[in-house]
């Protein structure tokens, strides 16, 4: 059904063209956060999981050296796990925090400063997912800022939705981008999210763009507030491949994340 489905969707938008919605929109700075000092952990929380992994111990993932500020930047950290057994049987420990619960955005702009190491069998993630979730995933959407992989130059920007995620649909308009990028370099990466289009961008320079092409849940989700999540990931090899642990720890840098209000 999913597949007869999805053939039926994509024959009815495959001839359709989305011109960009949104070029000339004025942002006003609403909240920055620069990590000048310890980390604010009231606002951003560790955690110890992703969605698709098993709940493991908090106490493997809450170390103050995963997730630190110093030198004016928030270090997040991939390093192996010195304690492995039935328990802790986690080959890495790596830093992740997010602001679930204490700041969302609801249409607007974010921006976030990262400069990143290499590392073979690395994930870098910069994305958000919905407060209060409407349907199971890929339903309740997902928006992915950034991921880069191992010592790419380039990074991910992609989109996540049923349409997307579940029938196969990702052309036309298609659901990611690959933009070429100095990922060792201090980059800056946004997203401007509107009732109606999302737009990724590079120092400032949009790199994809999605449009609201119905008001089916399946096709558009993000209609309620987001949280933010910003992690270090050194167990997905399916995408990333195997880590050396020799190379270990790795870390990325953040050193500004800014809200902005336009008029949307």
């Amino acid at each position: 059904e999913a597949a007869r489905l999805g053939k039926k969707i994509g024959n009815l938008y495959a001839k359709r063209s989305y011109p960009p919605r949104h070029t000339n929109t004025v942002w006003k700075l609403a909240e920055e956060f620069r990590f000048t000092n310890a980390l604010d952990r009231s606002l951003w929380k560790q955690f110890a999981h992703h969605p698709w992994q098993q709940k493991r111990p908090e106490t493997i993932i809450t170390n103050e050296d995963l997730a630190y500020v110093g030198g004016g930047v928030l270090h997040l950290v991939g390093a192996l796990n010195p304690k492995i057994d039935d328990l802790y049987s986690y080959p890495c420990r790596c830093g992740r925090v997010k602001t679930e619960g204490t700041l969302n955005i609801h249409y607007g702009k974010v921006e976030i400063d990262v400069k990143m190491e290499d590392q073979k069998g690395s994930l870098f993630a910069l994305w958000m997912m919905p407060q209060e979730r409407v349907g199971t995933w890929p339903l309740c959407g997902e928006i992915d800022i950034i991921e880069r992989l191992n010592d790419e130059e380039a990074v991910w920007q992609t989109e996540h939705n049923y349409r997307a995620d579940k029938l196969s649909i990702n052309q036309n308009p298609r659901n990611h981008a690959h933009p070429a990028v100095k990922t060792r370099e201090w980059t800056t990466y946004g997203l401007e999210w509107y009732p109606d289009e999302l737009v990724w961008t590079v120092n400032g320079k949009p790199t994809h763009r999605y449009p609201k092409i119905s008001d089916h849940q399946e096709d558009w989700p993000w209609t309620n507030p987001q949280y933010l999540r910003m992690e270090m990931i050194m167990e997905n090899k399916e995408w990333a491949g195997p880590f050396d642990p020799a190379t270990l720890p790795c870390e990325a840098r953040i050193r500004s994340v800014r809200f902005y209000t336009g008029e949307i």
